[in-house]
């Protein structure tokens, strides 16, 4: 995602599947921009990122990622 002011991304593991934790990687346009960055689960299954701009000198770029418990699939007998 980029935005002049506030960027987000959001990352969701498969369905069934549980977020344990997550990252981020990102790139400002114009640094040295001041910027804050949170990041959090939000649910059971995604991982969010957000970025807000403290100065309004740049555009950032960001992408959340999500490090999930792979539930296998039901055991029927």
């Amino acid at each position: 995602t980029a935005a002049t002011g506030n960027a987000q991304s959001s990352a969701t593991c498969d369905t069934g599947d549980v977020v344990l934790s997550g990252s981020y990687s990102f790139f400002v346009s114009n640094p040295p921009g001041a910027f804050s960055i949170e990041d959090r689960n939000l649910g059971s299954s995604t991982w969010v990122v957000q970025a807000t701009e403290t100065e309004s000198t740049s555009d950032i770029f960001i992408l959340a990622f999500a490090r999930c418990f792979d539930n296998p699939p039901a055991h029927i007998p």
